[in-house]
């Protein structure tokens, strides 16, 4: 295969690192069942008291079509509950079970492990720049546009 001579842009470079993101977290997650990378993100956008499919697609940025059959999974394997919003009973609220909560909390101390394991790769001042840089960069999708 012939080397090539132009430097990788930025997108491949993004998608490398979250490709070793995931793996690194599955390493560190264990045995999940029937989850993957974009359940365990849905999961840890519910709230405990209940969010609607319309505010997790949101957070996501995952279409409602998308959100529909992640939470369809997630249902069926026990993770969380569909139920009427008290405060609207035409609206739905998606709650955690008891099982949705350990996965949340195995989660993010497995994502905890990973930022020490990556910290320990590019050492920890390195890492805290990484990690500064793409919360800057985080911040300014945020930000209106001029």
């Amino acid at each position: 295969m012939a080397q090539r001579s132009f430097p990788t842009h930025l997108a491949a470079l993004m998608d490398d690192a979250f490709t070793q993101f995931r793996r690194d977290l599955l390493t560190q997650v264990g045995d999940v069942g029937p989850l993957r990378p974009s359940h365990l993100r849905i999961l840890d956008s519910v709230d405990e008291q209940g969010t609607r499919p319309s505010t997790l697609a949101e957070r996501t940025a995952i279409t409602r079509q998308g959100i529909s059959q992640l939470i369809g999974h997630l249902e069926e394997h026990g993770y969380v509950e569909s139920v009427r919003d008290p405060t609207d009973r035409r609206a739905t609220m998606i709650t955690p079970t008891p099982r949705g909560l350990a996965a949340v909390e195995r989660t993010r101390e497995a994502i905890g492990e990973v930022e020490r394991v990556w910290a320990d790769r590019l050492g920890a001042d390195r890492y805290e720049v990484f990690r500064t840089c793409l919360e800057e960069l985080g911040a300014a999708s945020e930000a209106p546009a001029r």
